[in-house]
C-alpha cells in the first residue's frame, strides 16, 4: 500500500491528464493544454496504469486510444475530480464558522449532547489522521469499488452498511476497526446483520447519523466529519463521551449496488465550533488504544 500512496495534488494532476488524453489522442496537444511536458503526462498515465494493474491506453501511430479498462474508468475519474474540485472551491470561500458545511446537533433523553461538524476534503493534509488520508487515497485509486485491490488494506479498518428499507444494515465490520475495539469483539460479531439503530447509541444520535449516511450514499461521494458523542461501552454503566474523526465513503459492490463504508478514528484531534471546552472528554483511557 505504501508504494502506491500518492499525494492529493499529484493525484488530481494525474486524473486531469488521464481525462484530457481520453478526450484528445494527441499527446503533444494534451501536454500543451495542461502546461506539462510530454514526459510528465506519460509518467502520470504510467502511474495510473500501475495503480489499476493494466493499460488504460494503447498507442497507435503516435495517437493514444483508450483500452476497454480505460474507457470504463473515465466516468469514475471525472466524478472523483469534480467532487474534489467542488470541495476545494467551497473551502476557498469558507469563513471561520464554515457556514456552507453541515453541522449537526442532538440531545438524548438524559440531556447528553452530541455534535458533528463536516470538514472539507481538501483540508485532509492537516485536519485528518494519517489513516483517514490513506483511506481517501485508496477510495480514489479504487474508483470507489469495494473489491478493488487498492482498497484492501483499508478494509479491515472500516464498517460497511447497506441501505435497507428499515434503515442501515450492517454487512461487515473490520477486525481492526474502531467499532470493534470500542464496542468489543462480541458486539461487533453480533452486529453484522443488524441495523445501525440497534447499536444502543440512542435514538436521537442514530437519527443524526442516519441522515448524514443517507446524504453521502445518495450523492455517491466521500465526506469527513469531526464528531463528539456519548457512546455505550461494555465496561461502563453510562454512555462514555468520546471524540472521533469519521470518513464516509460510497463504494460499489461488483453488481454495482452502492454501499457505505465508515472509517472512525478515536482521537482528541477534532475541531467542532459548537463544542465547549468543558465538554471535551477527559478520561485518557478512552484514547490509549486508538491514538
Amino acid at each position: 500500500m505504501a508504494q502506491k500512496h500518492i499525494g492529493d495534488n499529484k493525484t488530481l494532476e494525474m486524473l486531469r491528464a488521464f481525462i484530457a488524453l481520453s478526450k484528445s489522442p494527441n499527446l503533444t496537444r494534451v501536454s500543451s493544454e495542461l502546461g506539462l511536458t510530454r514526459q510528465t503526462v506519460r509518467r502520470y498515465i504510467s502511474h495510473l496504469e500501475e495503480l489499476k494493474g493494466a493499460p488504460l491506453f494503447a498507442l497507435n501511430r503516435n495517437n493514444y486510444a483508450l483500452t476497454p479498462l480505460g474507457a470504463a474508468m473515465v466516468d469514475d475519474a471525472k466524478a472523483i475530480l469534480s467532487l474534489t474540485e467542488r470541495w476545494c472551491a467551497r473551502a476557498s470561500t469558507t469563513t471561520p464558522t464554515r457556514p456552507q458545511l453541515e453541522t449537526s446537533h442532538c440531545i438524548d433523553g438524559d440531556g447528553r449532547e452530541s455534535f458533528s461538524q463536516q470538514h472539507p476534503l481538501c483540508h485532509m493534509s492537516h485536519k485528518a489522521s494519517p489513516l483517514v488520508q490513506e483511506a481517501l487515497a485508496a477510495w480514489a485509486a479504487s474508483s470507489a469499488k469495494l473489491e478493488s485491490l487498492a482498497f484492501q488494506e483499508i478494509r479491515p479498518h472500516i464498517i460497511i452498511y447497506k441501505k435497507d428499507p428499515r434503515g442501515w444494515l450492517c454487512v461487515e465490520i473490520g477486525d481492526q476497526s474502531a467499532y470493534t475495539r470500542w464496542f468489543g469483539w462480541a458486539w461487533s460479531k453480533s452486529a453484522v446483520g443488524n441495523l445501525s439503530s440497534e447499536d444502543q447509541a440512542g435514538t436521537e444520535f442514530d437519527r443524526m447519523v442516519s441522515e448524514t449516511y443517507s446524504k453521502v450514499h445518495r450523492g455517491g461521494e466521500a465526506r469527513l466529519d469531526h464528531v463528539f458523542a456519548h457512546l455505550p461501552r461494555e465496561d461502563s454503566p453510562e454512555p462514555v463521551p468520546v471524540t472521533f474523526q469519521r470518513l464516509l465513503m460510497t463504494l460499489l459492490l461488483p453488481d454495482q449496488t452502492p454501499v457505505l463504508a465508515v472509517l472512525v478514528i478515536i482521537t482528541r484531534e477534532v475541531e467542532i465550533d459548537a463544542l465547549a471546552q468543558e465538554m471535551n472528554p477527559s478520561p485518557a483511557e478512552n484514547y490509549d488504544v486508538f491514538t
